[in-house]
């Protein structure tokens, strides 16, 4: 078992962690004066927030998570590591505790654990709290049934950008329990009941003779007392992705009854298919330049399809490209961004251009609405398995856009559609996102919101978004440039096609 606490110094700007300090001294010196601890305890002291603890995770399992994070070898190990708790206490008396539990990459602890804190803390009359956000005990489903959605969606929101909540969430990426218990402001509370709640989450965990596996290990939480488990969000999730399903499959019926109708049409009146100086009509070319069959349809969208993901890659290359140093006189962070930003208005502009050309007025796009459709639903029942509040998120936003985008000839109607795609790009998600939940949080007020102060904190989540890609190896950065931006961008890439 692990204890830990993150030292900060007074010039970090963060909580400081004196309460933890004194805490895991106190457990110390009172654990090694009892002799029915069956298992090892190790106290861990740490610095540099995260790096502090990716570093002595890999000493301590012999592995290398990045390349920017280079541990020694431990002099000592003792062996399989069964639950880690991780301490961030500010002073002598708090108003209770928050309970933190997501990991890196969107993963949990076993919900035993979760419990066995929340039970403890009542028992000690302590509060607990998820996000700082308190159980609200009401009969009135008017004001319970929000509260809960709105906690439920905290959650939600921190999973979906896989960093975890706390030091602990590096312990999970190693399948070791783990969870971070935080001082919420107040008074309610000192250190002789919160350090009482520690001991008998050790002793619980002492007493295990195997490591959690009865419970959950994914779900979500409205409160400290209930949950929602994977066999109640995974049907809503899917009914909702379906409805991308569907409408592909209708759109491949019409489109091989369309094809077949028009060839059928043009053999039928070969007279018709010339004009008066024995040229080919317009409608003729158009029939003729259609796929014969759906695999010969398929091949015509490979390079514009390849084209897409293309564009995805290079945008997940830009921090090497761009970050290599400063350009007259630009922070590097910024360079950073404005390529990045450079490429997607590029790829966007180079999408339309391409499609203009006349050897692509044979494409369908009932075919590439579909395999777009099929292709987009693929990947968020896929990403569902890796980060379900990640998926649902994205599906919130995206089916019922991508359903009802069509090409069409009527210019305000597309530039209407042109306004929906950008309102549910992935830049436009994440800041959209940031700002509720910085509203449900209590950390801004809509009135309050400024136009430069939303573009400052999208700009420190795309970095923080890389920094976690490069020295964590948090995967949200691959899934945003080589999945939702390709797929994003064939469906702009939709608009342009022929009617």
């Amino acid at each position: 078992m692990v204890m830990s606490v993150p030292l900060r110094p007074l010039s970090s700007g963060l909580a400081a962690t004196d309460g933890s300090v004194a805490i895991m001294l106190a457990l110390a010196s009172h654990m090694i004066k009892h002799t029915y601890w069956s298992k090892d305890i190790i106290f861990l002291f740490t610095q540099h927030e995260f790096v502090g603890v990716q570093a002595w995770l890999d000493g301590y399992f012999e592995v290398q998570t990045s390349s920017y994070v280079k541990a020694e070898r431990l002099p000592a190990r003792a062996g399989l590591i069964q639950a880690a708790i991780n301490l961030e206490l500010s002073g002598m008396s708090f108003g209770g505790i928050d309970v933190l539990i997501e990991g890196i990459n969107g993963l949990l602890p076993n919900l035993d654990l979760v419990n066995l804190v929340h039970k403890l803390a009542r028992e000690n009359g302590i509060r607990s709290t998820i996000h700082h956000r308190p159980d609200l005990f009401s009969k009135d489903l008017d004001k319970l049934v929000p509260h809960n959605i709105l906690t439920t969606f905290t959650m939600m929101a921190n999973l979906a950008t896989g960093m975890p909540s706390g030091n602990h969430g590096l312990f999970l990426r190693f399948r070791v329990d783990s969870l971070t218990i935080k001082s919420a402001p107040g008074g309610s509370s000192g250190l002789n009941s919160v350090g009482q709640l520690v001991e008998g989450v050790f002793r619980s965990i002492n007493n295990l003779l195997e490591k959690f596996h009865q419970s959950f290990f994914f779900y979500l939480m409205p409160c400290t007392y209930r949950y929602i488990s994977i066999g109640l969000y995974i049907p809503p999730f899917a009914l909702m992705v379906a409805a991308s399903l569907i409408q592909a499959i209708m759109l491949w019926s019409r489109f091989t009854f369309e094809v077949d109708t028009k060839k059928s049409k043009l053999i039928a009146n070969q007279d018709q298919a010339f004009t008066s100086d024995g040229k080919f009509t317009d409608d003729t070319i158009h029939t003729l330049r259609l796929p014969d069959n759906v695999v010969q349809g398929v091949y015509s969208l490979i390079p514009l399809i390849v084209g897409c993901h293309l564009s995805g890659l290079m945008l997940l290359k830009a921090p090497s490209l761009f970050g290599g140093g400063e350009v007259k006189q630009m922070p590097a962070a910024d360079t950073v961004i404005l390529g990045g930003l450079a490429g997607i208005v590029s790829s966007m502009m180079l999408i339309r251009t391409v499609l203009r050309k006349e050897e692509f007025d044979g494409i369908n796009w009932y075919l590439f609405k579909t395999i777009s459709l099929i292709y987009h639903g693929l990947t968020l029942f896929l990403l569902s398995l890796l980060n379900i509040s990640l998926a649902a998120i994205v599906a919130a936003f995206t089916v019922p856009v991508y359903t009802v985008i069509r090409p069409t000839s009527y210019k305000l109607l597309t530039g209407l559609q042109m306004l929906l795609l950008l309102l549910i790009s992935p830049v436009s998600i994440i800041l959209i996102c940031q700002t509720l939940y910085n509203v449900v949080t209590g950390n801004a007020q809509i009135h309050s919101l400024e136009f430069f102060s939303l573009l400052t904190d999208l700009q420190h989540s795309v970095l923080y978004a890389i920094i976690d890609h490069l020295v964590y190896k948090n995967y949200l950065l691959n899934i945003v440039c080589l999945v939702l931006y390709p797929t994003w961008l064939m469906f702009w890439s939709l608009l342009f096609m022929n009617v």
